[in-house]
């Protein structure tokens, strides 16, 4: 019997992209080793799929992995998005419970219970913490003058995505389900800083077109410290980068942060300070977390360094339509200096095409609210959430908002006065407000305190009427432990 023609053991291009339709990823590449051949013929729709996000820790193996896919001319074009992951190993949890020899376990709860550990559960405790000492050791991020020209020439060749985002990724221990507490945030936020650093140098020395760019948006508490995307943008601006990306940017999202503590001799002083106290009296520390600083005490919270380069930074993206601008605080005491971030923004960023507005936790005052209003009239969705006006009313900026022709949508929601928290209330209240697991309202004593509303087209044309009558003091219902758990989740002390 003659030998059957090699041909014939290949099926047709459209029977194999059928039936790559029902296999998972890692069957195709297991498929594609077969030979040449198979390894041509599984490039198809299925296995591009599979292409189409992509992520990078920025350690020197997936920087060289990511830098493969860029430079292959079949699946270069199937990349759309790109994660920059900031890879935190953090062994604050597992060194806790070594040395109180508890374990704390936290729910969705702001209360924690604690209790002694077994010895097994210590045994294990000292494996997970070898293991994740040897992980982080094996994820650190490339040298950052091989990091930036690597991912330029990355972002270069892929030449165009639909968005690139940084997000924070804490791995506590290899059981994670296991020892459950909160982390060492400032680790956290010190590993967000280099890999902000790196991702944007490559962003703007590279010609990319993107359209959505989106900063440690997570639920990862993470965020970059403000002034250090001022010391950024002069970075940048020594290097004379032109930031051609930027131009190209239409959807921007960017986690802030108030300053953080970069002495090493204090930080030091009272992570031993916290770390004598626990293991003493086998209790969580409550003191001072180490990076947390102290508005009356360092001066460094109040630089003028905190304050110019996230304008600066926005001057190099003239075509954004969506922004969104959420802080968090890392400082105990006044930070009502911090709407000098927002006078930067509302004198000198003009915005011709935004239609989208996100304003989360901003310290503001009324004339630069109204001064960025008027210069962004076709704002069509505004969101203002946790927004503080440290000096002036909200009623200019009410008035204001009604006159703005496109507004379609305005979302309202825990803003402040000087501090106060505004009852956003009907001053005519029709609406039946007695559920007291509602999260837009929580019940009081006398009446109803609404912590946050939306209103369509028809409701901005009516206007902002609150009513300004004392509701009495807060009941101890759900509605209002959500109100203090969201408020402290996302824009309190980390």
């Amino acid at each position: 019997m003659g030998s059957i023609p090699k041909e014939i053991l290949y099926l047709p291009i459209v029977v194999v992209d059928e039936i790559l339709e029902y296999l998972d990823l890692e069957t195709i590449k297991s498929l594609r080793l077969i030979d040449r051949t198979w390894s041509q013929l599984c490039l198809g729709p299925r296995f591009k799929s599979f292409m189409r996000h992509q992520s990078t820790d920025l350690t020197p193996r997936s920087l060289e992995s990511l830098s493969a896919l860029s430079c292959h001319d079949i699946l270069r074009p199937a990349v759309k998005d790109l994660t920059i992951v900031a890879a935190v190993y953090d062994s604050f949890l597992l060194q806790k419970v070594l040395r109180t020899s508890r374990c704390e376990d936290e729910d969705s709860t702001p209360w924690i219970t604690a209790r002694d550990c077994t010895l097994d559960e210590m045994a294990q405790a000292e494996a997970d913490l070898a293991w994740l000492e040897e992980e982080s050791a094996r994820h650190q991020l490339a040298n950052e003058d091989h990091a930036v020209p690597t991912l330029t020439a990355i972002l270069n060749n892929f030449g165009m995505l639909n968005f690139i985002s940084m997000e924070a990724k804490v791995i506590y221990s290899p059981r994670p389900d296991l020892f459950r507490s909160r982390g060492d945030w400032h680790a956290v936020w010190c590993k967000a800083t280099q890999v902000y650093h790196i991702a944007m140098s490559a962003i703007a020395k590279s010609i990319i077109e993107v359209n959505s760019l989106t900063i440690f948006k997570s639920p990862i508490r993470s965020a970059i410290p403000t002034n250090e995307i001022t010391a950024h943008m002069l970075t940048l601006d020594t290097a004379a980068c032109t930031f051609t990306s930027g131009q190209s940017i239409k959807n921007f999202s960017i986690d802030l942060s108030t300053r953080v503590d970069a002495n090493s001799e204090r930080l030091s002083k009272r992570k031993a300070e916290m770390e004598r106290w626990e293991r003493e009296t086998r209790r969580s520390w409550h003191g001072l977390r180490p990076g947390a600083l102290l508005a009356s005490h360092d001066p460094e919270v109040n630089f003028e360094s905190n304050y110019p380069g996230l304008a600066r930074l926005l001057q190099n993206m003239p075509n954004i339509e969506t922004l969104t601008l959420r802080l968090r605080c890392t400082v105990i005491g006044d930070v009502s200096l911090y709407h000098r971030l927002f006078e930067n923004i509302a004198s000198k960023v003009h915005l011709p095409r935004l239609r989208g507005l996100h304003l989360l936790g901003i310290y503001a005052t009324s004339d630069s609210l109204l001064e960025f209003l008027r210069n962004h009239p076709d704002i069509e969705i505004l969101w203002l959430e946790k927004v503080n006006l440290v000096s002036g009313l909200w009623e200019p900026v009410f008035k204001q908002i009604r006159e703005m022709p496109s507004l379609t949508k305005v979302v309202l929601a825990s803003i402040s006065e000087a501090g106060q928290t505004l009852n956003l209330r009907p001053a005519e209240d029709n609406d039946d407000r007695s559920d007291p697991s509602n999260t837009d309202y929580y019940l009081c004593t006398r009446g109803v305190f609404v912590h946050r509303r939306e209103f369509d087209a028809c409701d901005i044309q009516q206007g902002f009427q609150f009513s300004t009558e004392y509701q009495g003091a807060p009941q101890g219902t759900h509605g209002f432990t959500s109100f203090l758990v969201f408020d402290q989740e996302h824009y309190g002390l980390p």
